[in-house]
């Protein structure tokens, strides 16, 4: 049992936080001279970990981090019942989303953070369960995250076979179009879509022949503390929309706006405007822009602030057309209300092209080509004249699409 204790100790070692956290507990050994209170005091009590029990037969284990630290129970869950066989499932720890909305308050000029990371290793072979039907293979998994808003998921390696197809689903429903082998990327990742609610199921199809050949590894499940607007199943950011007169609703026309013919002269610019998720934790905006051959490369800027960088830039998920289907008065409380604005166009991963700080600006280059029935424009842009006036498509705090003008001489 001390020897045990020892290389226990030793592990701990290995890691900065733990490290600190060994001394301490070192300090309880002299003071008491116990072994056994050694161990206990040495013994993982971060929030993020479940409590430690035996691993029965028909249990799976969970790894936070890439370590093995607690074992899933395969449940029937509610709706389930009719299955042939249960599904395995990934019980997190409760979290407060009403304690993470007040630890980190929005910053100014930092991106607008919504989720906590959690940190997993998770891949068909080690976790959820596996049926065969018909020649086809399907794998489930299902995550239940007591308290969150939404979630979303990341992948550190994805690559499935022309069979395959991978869905997200929320109470029996598919949440967003499913992934397939068209989404595998150079890098290797995957990030999704948020979806709105505190349960995930995970659905993987493939022919049987080429089961072999899925490459899944979940790497990160993060945790919504705030509600988005373009989280699937979800309306909107609870009347947190700002509904001063600068706020318009980017549909409505010329009469509706109060800014007059202004308006139409950006109905193009108006469907280059993009809003998106980094890191499965931070949201920002920004636009499709053309380069000068006009070839359709689907380039995107940003602002450096928001964070994009080479090393992250594949967990950039990109939601176009985000608006409302109606003009909602500028300045009135509807305009600060719920809205109803589509979630179901988005891009998944991108590469940086170029960055400078200077003018706090991030070019990347989307993954893959724009969807053509999202009918995105291309910005264009000019290096010659000055403008006349300021006018800014925008999301603010994530909620629909809007547009604003300055008129005042820049």
């Amino acid at each position: 049992k001390f020897r045990f204790c020892l290389r226990k100790a030793v592990a701990l070692l290995q890691h900065p936080m733990k490290r600190r956290f060994f001394v301490w507990s070192g300090s309880l050994f002299i003071l008491f001279v116990s072994t056994a209170l050694l161990f206990r005091v040495l013994e993982p009590s971060s929030s993020i970990f479940p409590e430690h029990r035996e691993v029965k037969s028909g249990e799976t284990v969970v790894a936070f981090g890439g370590r093995d630290v607690s074992p899933v129970t395969p449940v029937v869950a509610p709706g389930d019942q009719n299955r042939s066989a249960p599904v395995g499932t990934l019980e997190l720890p409760p979290f407060s989303a009403e304690e993470l909305l007040v630890a980190p308050p929005p910053r100014k000029g930092a991106p607008l953070r919504f989720a906590e990371a959690l940190p997993v290793k998770i891949t068909p072979s080690s976790h959820g369960r596996w049926e065969s039907r018909g020649g086809r293979a399907r794998w489930t998994f299902r995550i239940e995250a007591p308290g969150a808003r939404n979630l979303n998921l990341g992948f550190s390696r994805f690559r499935l076979p022309g069979s395959a197809r991978l869905e997200l689903r929320a109470g029996d429903e598919l949440q967003v179009r499913p992934f397939t082998a068209a989404d595998n990327d150079v890098h290797g990742e995957l990030w999704t879509p948020v979806v709105a609610g505190a349960e995930l199921e995970l659905l993987l199809e493939v022919r049987q022949e080429e089961r072999s050949q899925v490459q899944l590894q979940l790497a990160s499940i993060n945790r919504g503390f705030r509600p988005l607007s373009f989280a699937a199943g979800y309306w909107k950011i609870g009347n947190s929309a700002p509904e001063g007169n600068c706020h318009i609703d980017v549909v409505c026309s010329a009469t509706e706006s109060g800014v007059g013919p202004a308006l139409d002269q950006y109905r193009d610019q108006i469907k280059a405007a993009g809003v998106y998720t980094l890191n499965g934790e931070d949201t920002c905006s920004g636009s499709a822009v053309n380069n000068a051959r006009n070839d359709g490369t689907p380039y995107f800027m940003t602002a450096d602030h928001c964070g994009v960088r080479s090393s992250n830039a594949a967990s950039m998920v990109v939601y176009w057309n985000h608006e409302n289907a109606s003009c909602r008065t500028p300045g009135s409380g509807q305009n600060g209300g719920d809205g109803n604005g589509p979630i179901n166009n988005f891009n998944s991963g991108a590469a940086v092209r170029a960055t400078y700080s200077a003018s706090d600006m991030t070019l990347v280059e989307l993954d893959d080509p724009i969807d053509s029935d999202h009918e995105v424009f291309l910005a264009g842009w000019s290096r010659t004249g000055t403008p006349e006036m300021a006018v800014s498509v925008h999301f603010p705090n994530t909620s629909e699409k809007r547009i604003s003008f300055d008129f005042d001489p820049l």
